[in-house]
């Protein structure tokens, strides 16, 4: 009985501890080679910082045809959205390839459709104003980056998914623009 209540008094003490460190904008990692402890000096605004979370994220792709995500939350006052897509797995992209493709809504089944006859040599990429934007199609371990002007998305229902052949009925997801506000309260 006597134990618990130290064990219980150590772990208020070391999360007191860990808040205090987290206001002061200091953090401490862990070094993955061995194990040790790294001060790392960062700003608390920065890390508060949303609306510049907003515009830009990483998506990840892998061998089980799925984004970690479904949603793509942007932020109204961007005017840019760079988006970083990493092929997690480890299929050559002939076996498993993954892209990422923009379409509104209406236009999604004709760009898969467009998609299909562009074939693998343009990495089912139709040539066509209903592609917003869209990634390279890529093999694991490979990423690609895109910054997209989100002018093209305010205002439309759009939706993003994979080109690759028969992905795009598991590989999708909707993009949304929204003001920090009512992602905060969301």
């Amino acid at each position: 009985m006597r134990t618990r209540s130290k064990s219980v008094y150590g772990i208020k003490v070391l999360i007191m501890a860990m808040a205090t460190w987290f206001m002061a904008g200091v953090s401490y990692a862990a070094s993955p080679a061995d194990g040790s402890a790294k001060k790392t000096e960062t700003t608390v605004a920065a890390s508060m910082d949303k609306s510049a979370q907003m515009c830009e994220q990483i998506v990840s792709a892998d061998d089980k045809m799925q984004y970690d995500t479904k949603e793509l939350k942007i932020d109204s006052s961007c005017t840019t959205f760079k988006l970083t897509l990493k092929h997690a797995g480890k299929l050559p992209v002939k076996a498993m390839g993954h892209n990422i493709v923009f379409a509104e809504d209406t236009k999604v089944d004709a760009v898969i459709t467009a998609g299909i006859k562009a074939g693998a040599a343009k990495g089912y990429i139709p040539d066509t104003p209903d592609v917003l934007a869209a990634t390279k199609l890529l093999g694991g371990g490979e990423s690609d980056t895109i910054e997209i002007e989100v002018a093209k998305f305010t205002g439309k229902s759009v939706s993003f998914f994979c080109l690759f052949p028969g992905h795009s009925s598991l590989m999708r997801g909707k993009v949304t623009v929204q003001s920090a506000q009512a992602k905060a309260a969301s």
